[in-house]
């Protein structure tokens, strides 16, 4: 949904399908721009069947209801009958119709396994790990003896917890990607061990002068690798025990992380982050240590930068 527009005009533009029946709808992932509508989608488009991995569905199912609150609250702030775009009920519904793929399984739209005349025949998709997020999948599609692959966000290098993309190997007639870095390359000398012994060494300097430490991460993703990264400072001896808090969001998806450690692919496979770093859990609404009034995440930054407070923190300043 569009950040800066409220009701329909933040819903993406659903006009060049409006007119048309749409057979299936397939999910990369469960990051808000991926799924945040999804509700919408299959109100207008009641006989699509939708199609994604088991844990995306399980990540997607909280990261809507979590929307939900989110709209109900804005209504309230902004007295606008425009939000929400769909309830929780709605949630529970879309939800119960998500069909769960495992990964490279070629499956037809009926949702069955196919078999070799749909595969060179029929169409067919077929997931296939993206390496972004957990449950991130790229989307190889099969038809009249063409393909075309849809590689959602991926990430093709390991990262703390995540496993880089397994993407397929085979020729492909039509790529349609997604990436965040664009055009632009990696440095020459850039590697993920420096930037770690970078971060490490910043948070470091701001304990010894007695600060706090505001990362702003995704509830999903990447916060969990932050919380990876702490583990591993902890253990190499790079940074002493110090408390963590975390948002209410980025604990149900950590709890998530914990409970598919042993079956998705993986880094630190036996590392449980909520037992391991035993982070505060905060609600949306934050304290601040010098005062008693609540603050946003927002507030709390601008006070801590202005404020030398004693304290060490870690919080979640984004919901998706």
């Amino acid at each position: 949904m569009h950040p800066k527009n409220a009701g329909e005009e933040a819903l993406p533009n659903f006009k060049p399908i409006a007119d048309r029946k749409i057979d299936a709808i397939l999910i990369s992932h469960a990051h808000q721009d991926h799924i945040g509508t999804l509700p919408v989608l299959m109100q207008r488009q009641p006989d699509a069947r939708v199609f994604m991995t088991e844990t995306t569905a399980e990540i997607g199912n909280t990261l809507l209801h979590n929307s939900v609150n989110v709209m109900t609250r804005q209504r309230e702030e902004i007295g606008t009958t425009l939000y929400p775009v769909f309830t929780h009920r709605e949630t529970d519904h879309a939800s119960e119709l998500w069909h769960w793929c495992p990964l490279r399984h070629p499956l037809s739209i009926s949702g069955e396994r196919a078999s070799q005349h749909e595969t060179d025949d029929g169409l067919t998709f077929e997931f296939f790990d993206a390496g972004h997020v957990l449950g991130s999948a790229g989307i190889l599609l099969r038809a009249e003896g063409r393909t075309l692959f849809y590689t959602g966000d991926v990430n093709f290098d390991n990262q703390t917890i995540m496993e880089g993309a397994t993407f397929p190997q085979d020729k492909i007639d039509i790529l349609i990607m997604e990436c965040t870095r664009g055009d632009h390359a990696k440095p020459a000398n850039w590697t993920r061990a420096r930037e770690e012994q970078r971060l490490a060494e910043g948070i470091d300097r701001a304990f010894t002068r007695g600060g706090c430490v505001l990362i702003p991460v995704f509830a999903l993703g990447k916060t969990q690798e932050v919380l990876a990264m702490f583990y591993k400072f902890r253990r190499e001896q790079l940074l002493p025990e110090f408390p963590i808090y975390i948002g209410g969001l980025s604990s149900k998806m950590t709890a998530i992380y914990d409970r598919r450690a042993h079956t998705t692919r993986r880094q630190l496979a036996r590392l449980q982050l909520m037992a391991e770093m035993a982070p505060f859990v905060y609600p949306l609404q934050y304290f601040c240590a010098t005062s008693s009034r609540k603050s946003t995440a927002f507030d709390l930054f601008r006070r801590l930068c202005g404020s030398p407070i004693a304290g060490r923190c870690f919080a979640e300043c984004a919901t998706g």
